[in-house]
């Protein structure tokens, strides 16, 4: 993967993917040139933040997916960080530090996550089946490889490895009928939990570029404190999800 930068955008609640909310129709994208769809479009574009992640290519080796973040890449890849309560004290700084870190190569694309945790003796794992919702820690990467501003995947993982995946589409709505094949692993350590993911390109099917920006954001809920934490948080009284995320 010839990229230099991917990118980043903004949330969604795992329980709340199905909901549809309204956003005014991408006209534009139908190819229909009315003055209500470039307001609409106008509007997307201004809604984008310009937090940006960035991938580096893996040298020479790919990371070991076992959740330990100490392979080579994950000592000079940049690291993302600064998120937000959503709930329960939206517009707050999350109470836990969290770290993203991506990676690529030409198979495949490489993230590294810490959660770190004051408590980590009080994080919530449960077993389940995939696709399967409990209440629990979770982090979640959500993808626009399109960069349409309107699709995208969603890859959620909790403590214990047990993983959710699924499509984002219409800015707002998604399902868990991906079932792609990628994967990830965790540790649980004194520092709170990590996750590392492997997501090969053919799971996110985008058209071949020299050069790739994507949207991209991340979420994080902490059970015990009812807190979910997004990199790119969208007030209540707002609306987009696809549309409002970052740049990577």
């Amino acid at each position: 993967m010839n990229t230099k930068k991917l990118c980043a955008y903004r949330e969604v609640s795992l329980m709340k993917w199905l909901i549809h909310l309204a956003l005014c129709p991408m006209i534009l994208a139908l190819g229909v040139l009315s003055p209500s769809g470039i307001l609409c479009a106008e509007e997307a574009e201004r809604l984008h933040p310009e937090k940006t992640m960035t991938a580096v290519r893996v040298n020479p080796l790919p990371p070991k997916i076992d959740g330990v973040l100490d392979d080579e890449v994950w000592q000079y890849a940049p690291i993302a960080t600064g998120f937000t309560q959503k709930q329960p004290n939206e517009g707050e700084p999350a109470t836990e530090k969290t770290t993203v870190q991506i990676a690529y190569d030409d198979e495949s694309l490489y993230i590294g996550i810490m959660c770190y945790d004051s408590e980590p003796g009080k994080i919530v794992s449960r077993l389940t089946r995939r696709d399967q919702g409990a209440e629990r820690d979770w982090i979640s990467v959500n993808l626009d490889a399109h960069h349409d501003h309107q699709t995208g995947n969603f890859f959620g993982v909790d403590p214990s490895g047990c993983v959710i995946d699924g499509n984002l589409y219409s800015d707002t709505s998604g399902d868990t009928t991906l079932d792609g094949v990628w994967e990830a692993k965790t540790s649980i350590h004194d520092q709170g939990w990590s996750v590392e993911y492997k997501i090969p390109y053919h799971v996110l099917r985008f058209s071949s570029k020299d050069e790739y920006t994507w949207g991209i954001n991340v979420d994080r809920t902490i059970s015990r404190k009812k807190e979910q934490d997004w990199w790119i948080m969208v007030p209540s009284k707002e609306s987009g999800h696809v549309s409002r995320f970052g740049h990577l």
